[in-house]
């Protein structure tokens, strides 16, 4: 007999009488282990408990309009940060931005700002509201300057070096020369006039000058090429506004970037030691007492780089 007989069967009338109920229930039972066909399972009595909540499925009319609303899967969707621009420069700020026209203003401005010590790469408004800098945000400030005054495009310049802090300067050419604006804690790392007729000749001019607190000299290497502001400021998807000065346009960012896409390959200053060479020659002996003192006549010493620490 088939299984779906018997179920005809059970579904009869059951008599109220206790002998009925019994034959009926053992037939019942019997169900669960009888097969109506070959590999096919009988029907088997529902399990007693409560039913559980079964996910429905969402139709695609619902599936839709979720999406139109925001939504996946009816949870809502994290809604997508809105990237708001700075203001421009306030009128104060104009004003200082204004008179800092030349190399020489820009480079007296800087030198008047006390050296910031910290590790805070800070925007040119940062820069300005705080009045105080070290190499990135003096570098920021004097390139945003030299732009705004016709001395070309805003751009940046590193020079590399061991058991000390890297070094980031603003440049600029006039009548074909190199020169530049810097922050330093040294006296020795700041601006250049513009005489000289190549990167390198101006990176190398920074050699001498070049010594950390003990006044070992550690100039290794420079950037192939100036970092150009606008092209970072482009590729960040102007999330900072280096050209509306926003206070969150962060050196940072410039760091995350590809480094040899944007300030191209590291050239070593000497071909003999290498970009990476650690090492002190003979040749290279440290600056006298008299230079070390010169070189930090007003530096803060919280912001030196103290070898070995």
């Amino acid at each position: 007999m088939h299984a779906t007989e018997s179920l005809k069967c059970v579904s009869k009338p059951v008599l109220r009488n206790s002998t009925s109920t019994a034959t009926s229930k053992a037939m019942s039972a019997a169900l669960v282990v009888k097969k109506s066909k070959a590999g096919e399972k009988a029907p088997t009595a529902a399990k007693s408990g409560p039913a559980k909540n079964v996910a429905k499925p969402i139709a695609k009319k619902d599936l839709k309009r979720a999406k139109a609303k925001g939504t996946k899967g009816g949870k809502p969707a994290a809604k997508a940060k809105k990237l708001v621009r700075e203001p421009d420069f306030t009128a104060e700020e104009k004003a200082v931005l204004d008179a800092l026209d030349t190399p020489p203003k820009i480079q007296a401005y800087l030198d008047s700002m006390p050296y910031d010590p910290s590790d805070f790469y800070p925007s040119v408004r940062h820069t300005l509201k705080h009045k105080r800098a070290h190499c990135v945000g003096g570098g920021l400030l004097a390139a945003y300057c030299l732009e705004r005054h016709g001395y070309g495009a805003a751009k940046l310049f590193e020079l590399r070096t061991i058991r000390d802090d890297d070094h980031v300067i603003a440049v600029y050419q006039l009548n074909g020369c190199w020169g530049a604006v810097s922050k330093s804690n040294f006296t020795g790392m700041r601006g250049r006039d513009p005489v000289y007729q190549s990167l390198r000749e101006l990176a190398m001019s920074y050699h001498e000058q070049c010594i950390n607190s003990v006044g070992e000299k550690t100039l290794r290497a420079y950037t192939a090429q100036p970092l150009l502001l606008a092209t970072i400021d482009k590729a960040i998807s102007h999330r900072y506004g280096f050209q509306s000065g926003a206070l969150k346009f962060t050196m940072r960012d410039i760091y995350e970037l590809d480094h040899d896409k944007y300030w191209g390959p590291v050239q070593p200053t000497n071909p003999t030691l290498g970009a990476a060479d650690k090492s002190f020659p003979a040749y290279l002996p440290n600056a006298s007492r008299e230079l070390i003192g010169a070189a930090l006549l007003g530096s803060d010493p919280a912001g030196l780089y103290v070898p070995g620490k």
